[in-house]
């Protein structure tokens, strides 16, 4: 298994839409064989906060590589709790996790190699409690990639109840990292106190400049002042200032946004495209590539495509609503709101 660094691109929380007429097949997690000595915890909360509690990814059946749509139809729940249980035995202490999972997707893809490629994805958080006050034990936010030259299949399903199964496993013997206190209710309300901290989320008035990173334009610590143009929301001709007090043209390839004049405007392969701002998220509209099939595909790209299925053309741009991730500044695809061109 390879751990992937997740990409700007990220487009997994779009409204999934499944065909009908898809084949589905249950997916089950792989019950531990060894049991955690000592463990911390004698008990499991889970917290699904998935849109789709049923649906856990896409795989390839048959000679023709069919897609099968992976379902859960025994609740992830119930599972969670069988795994809990193999893993724990009557030295475990009286702690209480909460696994709260925010994204759980696998996905294969075949470029018409011998060798198939699979990844599974998967945004979740544990925590730590007793008596109703909790605190973070660890979080995980990581793309696995699997490359199997014989039944990729097989690997990508191994590995999707490996990532989950692991991340209880790893923890049981350990304390919270975290020092601050949470209620059962914070947690269902994870994002609010995540964006707490973070000065863009909760400013209203933003500082002008160039943002080489996501983490500058978090922090609102912008990395130097600019001069451009802006007509019917269109910004161009952006400069910063060096040393000597000349101008430096600002390129898009190596900016994540630049604010002028109070407004945010992010930056895109395509163009640079105004920010709007809307129930404590930021949200704009502009181009992406619709799709891109190669050997180095970025992992969330296909993750997104498999789920659109036919209802995408796999080529050419496309333009949609997205939303900025505000953990690590991605953009997640919501909804094509244009026409695709080639």
């Amino acid at each position: 298994m390879k751990k992937t660094t997740l990409p700007v691109l990220i487009f997994l929380s779009v409204p999934l839409v499944i065909c009908a007429q898809k084949r589905t097949e249950d997916f089950q997690l792989n019950l531990p064989e060894k049991k955690v000595q000592n463990s911390l915890y004698s008990s499991i909360r889970f917290i699904d906060a998935r849109d789709d509690t049923a649906l856990v990814g896409i795989i390839n059946r048959g000679v023709l590589n069919n897609r099968v749509t992976l379902i859960t139809k025994q609740p992830l729940k119930d599972q969670i709790s069988s795994v809990f249980t193999a893993l724990t035995d009557g030295s475990a202490k009286n702690g209480e996790l909460v696994f709260h999972v925010r994204q759980f997707i696998m996905a294969e893809i075949h470029n018409g190699s011998l060798t198939g490629k699979g990844y599974c994805y998967m945004r979740a958080n544990l925590f730590a409690g007793n008596n109703g006050i909790y605190r973070q034990l660890k979080s995980f936010d990581s793309v696995v990639a699997v490359k199997s030259t014989y039944d990729v299949t097989k690997d990508v399903l191994k590995t999707g109840s490996e990532v989950m199964t692991s991340f209880i496993a790893s923890n049981l013997s350990k304390e919270p990292v975290g020092t601050e206190a949470y209620s059962l209710d914070d947690i269902y309300k994870i994002e609010r106190f995540e964006k707490r901290d973070l000065a863009v989320y909760q400013a209203n008035v933003y500082k002008d400049g160039v943002y080489r990173s996501f983490r500058s334009f978090v922090d609102q610590t912008p990395d130097g002042q600019i001069t451009a143009k802006v007509k019917k929301n269109e910004i161009w001709d952006i400069f910063t200032f060096n040393k000597k007090g000349k101008k430096d043209k600002v390129w898009q390839k190596d900016t994540y946004a630049v604010i002028y004049n109070g407004i945010p405007y992010i930056s895109t392969e395509f163009d640079y495209y105004p920010i709007h701002k809307r129930d404590g998220d930021f949200y704009f509209t502009g181009k992406a590539k619709a799709a891109v099939f190669s050997a180095d595909v970025i992992v969330t790209n296909v993750l997104f495509l498999v789920f659109l299925g036919d209802l995408l053309i796999p080529y050419g741009e496309a333009t949609f609503e997205m939303k900025i991730d505000h953990l690590n500044g991605g953009f997640i695809r919501l909804k094509q709101v244009k026409k695709q061109t080639n």
